[in-house]
C-alpha cells in the first residue's frame, strides 16, 4: 500500500471549502533570516489554516467528508 499525502492547501480545499493563497515567491525564500512581511503573512495563513482544519476535524463526527445526498431510504 502507498502513502497518500495531502498538502495543507487541499485540506483547506476539500475540509473547509475554501482556498489557501500560496505566494509561490515566498515559499522557497530564506526562512532562516529576519522573516519578511510577506513570510510573516505566509506563515500566519498556514498556522491558521492549520488550526481551521484541526478543528472541523476535531469537530466531526468523521473525519471523513460525508455526501450530503445519501441513498439511505431510498428505492432502488
Amino acid at each position: 500500500m502507498g502513502n497518500a499525502t495531502i498538502a495543507l492547501a487541499g485540506l483547506v480545499a476539500v475540509l473547509l471549502k475554501r482556498a489557501l493563497s500560496k505566494d509561490a515567491s515566498v515559499h522557497p525564500s530564506d526562512w532562516t533570516q529576519t522573516l519578511s512581511a510577506n513570510q510573516q503573512t505566509y506563515a500566519a495563513l498556514d498556522s491558521y489554516a492549520s488550526l481551521a482544519v484541526y478543528q472541523r476535524i476535531y469537530d466531526a463526527q468523521s473525519p471523513i467528508p460525508v455526501p450530503k445526498a445519501s441513498l439511505k431510504g431510498m428505492d432502488l
